[in-house]
């Protein structure tokens, strides 16, 4: 399954709408672009954090492409929770 994980915005665009860019980030995670090729992700420092808790009551350490198939429908179900609960908070009335 492909997940769409935020906006993508090019290192030149970051330099002249840095505004929207980082508004963007704070509602949802944002990646950045370098010669076409995703290179950085913004996210809320708060999400950094529970990535970082997270990471740490982790016992085994994966390379993503090397994830147990449990352990990356784990990731993608609390993604798409995420994604649906930032997508309900933007939606209007």
């Amino acid at each position: 399954m492909t997940t769409t994980i935020g906006k993508r915005y090019s290192f030149s665009e970051l330099r002249h709408q840095t505004k929207q860019v980082i508004e963007t980030a704070m509602s949802g995670p944002v990646i950045l672009q370098k010669h076409g090729k995703d290179a950085l992700v913004l996210i809320r420092a708060d999400d950094y954090a529970k990535l970082l808790t997270a990471l740490d009551q982790t016992k085994d350490t994966y390379f993503v492409g090397q994830l147990p198939d449990t352990h990356k429908d784990t990731l993608t179900d609390a993604f798409e929770q995420h994604l649906l609960k930032r997508d309900r908070s933007r939606a209007p009335g």
